[in-house]
C-alpha cells in the first residue's frame, strides 16, 4: 500500500516533498496510537483487536480503489490503515508471546511471525511498481482481496483464548539465561533506538526509493527493475529470519551492535548507481534489518509488563523511524535533486542514533 500510494501520488503530479509525506502518512497515526492501542488488547482481548483491523483495512482498501487518483484520499487512506495497524501488530506480537509455552517455542513463533510479514513485504513492494505501469488501482484491488482473506483467517483460525500473560511472564523469568540488570526504562529506550534505525532505513526503501528508481530525473528504471531491487531486500530479510530461528541470544548488546551495522550499510548506496550492485546492497540491508528487528522484538517481549503494552512500545519506536525517514529524505531529494543526498541523510541520522544507543548501553552496563 505504501509503495503503491507514493507511486500513485507521483503519477498524479505531486512534488517530491509531497511524495515523502505520503511515504510517512501511515506512521502519522501509527506512531502515537501503537502504544495505547497495543495496551487495549491487554484489556479487551487480542482477537477483537485483530478482527477490527481486518474489517477496517477492507473498508480503506475499497476507498483507495475508488479514489486512488486523489492525493488527499491516498493520505487519508494511509492514516486510517496506520490507525488500525496500531492495534493490529502489537496484539499479534503479544498473542504470539502468550501462546508460547517455552522459551524455544517463543523464539520459533516470533521468527515465524517475522518470516510471514517479511514474505508479504517482499512480494508487495515488488508487484506495486510493476502494477503501477498498468494502473495503480490494481495494487489497491489486491489490498482489498488480502483484507477479505484476513477476515476469514480471523474468523476461522484465530483462537479465542491463550495461555495468558501470567504464565508467559513466569516462563520468561525462568528461561531467560541472559538477563541483564540495566533497568527497565533504560532497556526500553535502547531498544526503541535500535528499532528506530531499522524502520528509518526500511521506510526510505519502501516509501521513497520507488520514486527514485522510476523517476526519469534519477535512475529511469522500469517498474520491473525497481520491484526487483526491492524484492532482493525482502528476500534477503526473509531468508535471514529462517536462519535466525536457530540462533538464541537475548543479550541487549546484540540489537545495539546490529543496529549500527544496519545504519552503516546505508552509505553503500552513495558509491554507485549500477543496478546489479543495488540488488546486492539491498540484500545486505535486508539481512541486517531482519537481524535488528528479530533481536529487538525478542528482547522487548521479555520485558516484565503487559504483552500488548511492551509490543506497543516496540511498535511506537519502530513507527517513529517510519514517520520521519520519508519526510527527511523527501526534503533532501527535493532540495538537492540527488539520490545520494537522501542516502547520506538516512545513513547519517540512523548512525547517530545507533551510536547514542551504544553509549547509553555502555553507561547502563557500568552502573549495573
Amino acid at each position: 500500500m505504501i509503495v503503491a500510494s507514493t507511486l500513485a501520488g507521483k503519477s498524479s503530479g505531486a512534488p517530491d516533498w509531497v511524495v515523502g509525506i505520503l511515504g510517512s502518512a501511515f506512521y502519522f497515526s501509527y506512531t502515537p496510537c501503537a502504544m495505547f492501542l497495543g495496551k487495549l488488547g491487554d484489556k479487551i482481548g487480542r482477537r477483537k483487536c485483530i478482527g477490527t483491523t481486518a474489517m477496517g483495512c477492507l473498508g480503506v482498501s475499497i476507498m483507495l480503489v475508488a479514489g486512488w487518483g486523489n492525493v488527499v484520499i491516498l493520505f487519508l487512506g494511509e492514516l486510517l490503515v496506520g490507525f488500525f495497524n496500531s492495534m493490529y501488530w502489537p496484539n499479534i506480537e503479544a498473542f504470539i508471546s502468550e501462546n508460547s509455552a517455552t522459551e524455544t517455542q517463543h523464539q520459533a513463533n516470533v521468527n515465524k511471525f517475522c518470516l510471514g510479514w517479511s514474505i508479504g513485504y517482499m512480494i508487495g513492494p515488488f508487484i506495486a511498481p510493476v502494477l503501477d505501469d498498468i494502473g495503480p488501482v490494481f495494487s489497491f484491488l489486491i489490498m482489498a482481496t488480502i483484507s477479505c482473506v484476513n477476515l476469514v483467517n480471523v474468523a476461522v483460525f484465530v483462537p479465542k483464548k491463550s495461555i495468558g500473560a501470567k504464565k508467559v511472564i513466569a516462563r520468561v523469568v525462568s528461561n531467560d539465561d541472559h538477563r541483564e540488570d540495566h533497568g527497565v526504562l533504560v532497556v526500553v529506550l535502547i531498544l526503541t533506538m535500535c528499532i528506530f534505525t531499522y524502520n528509518f532505513a526500511r521506510a526510505f526503501i519502501v516509501g521513497v526509493f520507488p520514486d527514485i528508481g522510476k523517476s526519469p530525473e534519477y535512475y529511469s528504471w522500469s517498474g520491473f527493475e525497481t520491484g526487483t531491487v526491492l524484492f532482493f531486500f525482502g528476500a534477503a530479510r526473509s531468508v535471514t529470519f529462517v536462519l535466525q530461528n536457530r540462533v538464541k541470544n537475548n543479550r541487549l548488546s546484540v540489537p545495539v551492535i546490529l543496529s549500527l551495522c544496519l545504519s552503516a550499510s546505508s552509505f553503500l548506496f552513495v558509491t554507485t548507481r549500477l543496478f546489479f550492485l543495488y540488488c546486492c546492497y539491498f540484500a545486505i540491508v535486508g539481512i541486517f534489518s531482519a537481524l535488528v528487528y528479530s533481536a529487538t522484538l525478542q528482547k522487548m517481549l521479555h520485558i516484565p509488563a503487559g504483552r500488548g503494552q511492551a509490543a506497543g512500545l516496540f511498535e511506537s519506536g519502530l513507527a517513529l523511524g517510519g514517520l520521519v525517514s520519508p519526510i527527511f529524505s523527501g526534503i533532501a531529494l527535493g532540495s538537492y535533486h540527488s539520490p545520494e543526498a537522501a542516502f547520506l541523510l538516512v545513513g547519517t541520522v540512523s548512525t547517530i542514533i545507533s551510536i547514542i544507543a551504544i553509549l547509553l548501553f555502555s553507561a547502563s552496563r557500568k552502573k549495573s
